[in-house]
């Protein structure tokens, strides 16, 4: 059967579990992510008995085969008295394996973040948690980028363990068993239900890396500023004491040249600093 005839017959089909594809790989990596920083808190945490906890869950889920898990949440939770739907337990089975890698992409991006920064914040009496909520955790984030975009990919595919068990609508992956088992599809099936993972991973991919080269670009802001003010300081004689405090205009420039197939990263940062007799140390000692 060749393409146009497939997607004659079974187009809408296709439509269906694409989006059921995306509903899934939504819900699940978003759970995933929540569930992935809160293990890795568990594993950065003071408590000994949270990070056994933590470093044991991912021990575990990490080394399960997604199937195997899936068969578990499927026919072991009922005896006990828990009985889930068909898509909430490929959602539960992807959530687990998920959390489990997300959280080993948390520690690594932690491992970016400067110890002095965390030995700054101790000095000024912040709290654990705050430290993790207002240093540690969103510069883990931007570093993981990236690596959260393999997961994000990684996620998707790890759905296609719906085929394995009857969903309605069904999706990418079962679709193509349902199209083969009704008429002679052959690869083409596959073909179809290919080009729907490797659309959505193209696009996540583009997405990530646009976030990538903003957070990126930030930084260097960041550090820009960050070396002007200091160079001001440490390069500037004792000013002369004015009645009204003098300021200065700093101009700071960057333009990256990419390849032809990218654009500029263009940016200019304006800082006006006004310099008074109170914040200079030099004058302060005066």
């Amino acid at each position: 059967m060749s393409l146009s005839e497939l997607w004659s017959l079974y187009g809408q089909n296709y439509i269906d579990a694409l989006l059921a594809t995306w509903g899934m790989t939504l819900e699940s990596f978003a759970i995933a992510m929540v569930l992935a920083v809160a293990v890795t808190v568990m594993r950065v945490s003071p408590l000994k008995p949270l990070r056994v906890f933590g470093d044991l869950y991912v021990q575990v889920f990490r080394n399960i085969p997604g199937i195997a898990l899936l068969i578990i949440v499927v026919y072991a939770l009922p005896p006990l008295k828990v009985v889930l739907p068909y898509r909430t337990c490929v959602i539960v089975a992807t959530v687990l394996l998920g959390s489990a890698f997300g959280s080993e992409n948390f520690m690594s991006g932690i491992n970016t973040v400067g110890v002095g920064q965390v030995e700054a914040a101790r000095s000024l009496g912040m709290s654990f948690n705050r430290i993790l909520a207002k240093i540690v955790i969103p510069q883990a984030l931007r570093s993981s980028v990236l690596p959260m975009t393999n997961l994000f990919i990684a996620v998707m595919l790890t759905t296609a363990l719906g085929s394995q068990v009857p969903l309605k609508p069904q999706e990418l992956t079962g679709v193509v068993s349902y199209i083969n088992t009704r008429s002679l599809g052959g690869v083409a099936a596959f073909f179809i239900s290919a080009l729907g993972y490797l659309g959505t991973a193209a696009a996540s991919g583009a997405a990530a890396f646009c976030m990538a080269v903003s957070f990126s670009v930030e930084r260097l802001s960041s550090f820009a500023i960050t070396h002007s003010i200091k160079h001001q300081y440490t390069t500037t004689s004792v000013p002369t004491v004015m009645s009204t405090p003098p300021s200065s205009v700093l101009s700071v420039s960057f333009s990256p040249r990419k390849s032809a197939a990218r654009r500029n990263v263009r940016m200019r940062l304006n800082l006006s600093m006004v310099t008074t007799f109170a914040t200079c140390p030099t004058c302060s000692a005066l």
